[in-house]
């Protein structure tokens, strides 16, 4: 009998044990596992963040390095717009195409100039007679030519009268230098 009470002790103690283990893990080491987790996840978005900063400092640089790229290309640009004093180069230029595109300018009406900062925008607005095809050649020709111009408004009338022959009136925009240098 007293073989059984110490079978039963035993397993009373290694119950006891056992149950003192079981919440040793559940009160003590779950939550510290769960603490060094969420340290760990806050770590991990910090040094995300830091990374980030770090790549910027480089991207800084990058952008730096294009803005200097994009200023010298931007001089390059400006030192190739006419001066307001050309204006009359670029008429007899838009004569040239016109007629390369078998079109026929019956008027040139320049409108006043608009300064912003180193450019000048100038509108002016064309009459002209063709046929629809030579016209959007024509239109095309100005835009893709030597100038900076730019379609801004357009009309079209046809007139049974004249056949195939259309008449328009388009307004470009020219982007000048500003000033005399």
């Amino acid at each position: 009998m007293s073989e059984n009470i110490n079978i039963y002790l035993w397993r009373v103690a290694s119950i006891a044990v056992f149950t003192t283990c079981i919440l040793l893990i559940i009160y003590v080491v779950l939550p510290y596992v769960a603490l060094t987790l969420e340290k760990y996840q806050v770590y991990s978005i910090q040094k995300e963040s830091l990374e980030l900063v770090g790549d910027w400092g480089d991207q800084l640089e990058e952008l730096n390095e294009k803005q200097h790229v994009l200023n010298a290309s931007m001089q390059t640009i400006y030192v190739g717009l006419p001066k307001e004093q050309e204006f009359s180069s670029v008429v007899s230029s838009l004569f040239t195409t016109a007629k390369s595109s078998n079109v026929s300018i019956s008027k040139i009406e320049p409108s006043e100039s608009i300064s912003i900062g180193n450019q000048l925008k100038k509108e002016f607005s064309l009459e002209l007679r063709s046929e629809y095809h030579n016209l959007a050649r024509f239109i095309n020709r100005v835009e893709q030519g030597d100038y900076l111009i730019n379609l801004q408004r357009m009309s079209i009338e046809s007139n049974p009268a004249m056949g195939s022959m259309l008449e328009s009136t388009i307004t470009f925009e020219l982007t000048m230098q500003n000033g005399v240098e």
